[in-house]
């Protein structure tokens, strides 16, 4: 039953080589990242030989993906639930994180299963409370990213990086709350499934742009 649920999902991030800035784009549709399927978000466009890329494969190396970039991917994977469907493939999803609170036959005592419940709740909440704080700051990234990216000014640039800064300020705060939001036990078992799990299913994708090549990556 839980392998059914488990997110098959392959992640590529696009990243800049100075900084592991960056997270996936709101372009991404939810489609392709159901709970559940084996569809996977489409790769980003190949780099020119003018900017190689080096890749970091989360299935052999999952120490060297950020947990930054591991949480925002799920903040962002669960974000953006709308309907009741969604929101309760969302919540099966997370029973893998915290416990089954419904499932028969479980070793889980009656409070185990209300606090599973209860931080399942509270991580969705996380969740659409981080989408809302993004989405502002996306639709700003995406006016700019319009204009050419190779046609940018500095002050588009400086703008660029400033928005991509506040994402991972959010993020920041978010994981540093979350031991008083889940509890210890909640934030650790979370932590656990980020470490051990969720991480070997991303694909880090760094940019190293030519040397004086100054053009902002996309945030």
């Amino acid at each position: 039953m839980r392998a059914r649920l488990f997110l098959v999902l392959v992640i590529t991030v696009l990243v800049a080589a100075t900084g592991l800035t960056t997270v996936i784009s709101r372009g991404t549709k939810r489609s392709s990242t159901h709970i559940g399927t084996s569809n996977v978000p489409a790769p980003p466009a190949k780099s020119s030989a003018q900017d190689p890329e080096e890749v970091i494969d989360g299935d052999k190396s999952p120490d060297k993906i950020p947990d930054k970039v591991a949480y925002t991917l799920l903040l962002r994977f669960l974000g953006d639930r709308k309907t009741e469907a969604e929101k309760s493939s969302a919540r099966s999803y997370l029973r893998m994180i915290f416990g089954c609170d419904n499932c028969p036959g479980t070793s889980m005592t009656k409070e185990q299963r209300a606090a599973a419940q209860a931080n399942i709740e509270k991580l969705l909440a996380i969740a659409q409370n981080f989408e809302s704080q993004i989405f502002p700051v996306d639709n700003e990234a995406r006016k700019i990213r319009e204009m050419g990216i190779p046609n940018l000014d500095q002050l588009a640039k400086t703008r660029l990086r400033k928005l991509q800064a506040k994402k991972e300020e959010v993020v920041k705060q978010i994981m540093a709350d979350l031991p008083a939001r889940l509890g210890p036990e909640g934030a650790g078992k979370l932590h656990g499934f980020i470490t051990e799990q969720f991480k070997r299913r991303v694909k880090l994708h760094l940019s190293k742009p030519k040397q004086g090549n100054s053009a902002a990556k996309p945030v």
